[in-house]
């Protein structure tokens, strides 16, 4: 048998060549395989975020709603509040046009209007205890004319305060309605 050297010079080469051509194919094929695989990857990546970006607009949604709720119910609350306080300055002025049956230092009162007309009792009958009772003056409480003035002596220190009066005292700690 003869072997023909030439013929397998170029069959050696043909199948280097093939081979190559296949490695190639197989790499492309691989590569291509796994692109695929990757795109199919992100593509189910990207449906998941699209899925969760809609679930977050869905509460986005339900946040802004419970904000309007609440933003409501908050101008709601104010509107009571202003209610409430301008109730409270009404009643305020109201108890303080009443008229009162203990009296303090250092205050006119008018009988009839700011007090309940009738006799009082210091707390404190000491000398430091000074009183007066005069006509009553709307425009200046106490500028009317003079009726009593007294002041204490240790005793229970007591004035009869009829309505139309005006009643201050100073040093007697305060008054307290007996009759």
């Amino acid at each position: 048998m003869e072997f023909h050297l030439p013929a397998n010079r170029l069959l050696l080469p043909l199948i280097g060549i093939s081979m190559i051509a296949t490695a190639a194919v197989a790499a492309t094929i691989t590569i291509w395989a796994t692109d695929e695989a990757r795109i199919v990857e992100l593509e189910a990546q990207v449906q998941l975020d699209r899925d969760r970006a809609d679930r977050l607009v869905e509460q986005l949604g339900a946040y802004e709603d419970q904000d309007a709720g609440l933003q409501a119910r908050e101008r709601a609350l104010a509107e009571r509040e202003a209610e409430l306080v301008a109730r409270e300055q009404a009643v305020a002025a109201a108890e303080a046009a009443l008229p009162v049956t203990a009296l303090e230092d250092g205050r006119w009162y008018t009988g009839g209007t700011s007090m309940v007309p009738g006799t009082y009792e210091a707390v404190s009958g000491d000398e430091a205890c000074t009183w007066s009772i005069s006509v009553a003056d709307p425009a200046e409480p106490g500028a009317g004319a003079l009726l009593e003035a007294g002041q204490g002596a240790g005793d229970p220190v007591s004035v009869v305060v009829e309505a139309g009066q005006d009643f201050s005292s100073t040093g007697c700690v305060g008054w307290e309605r007996v009759g």
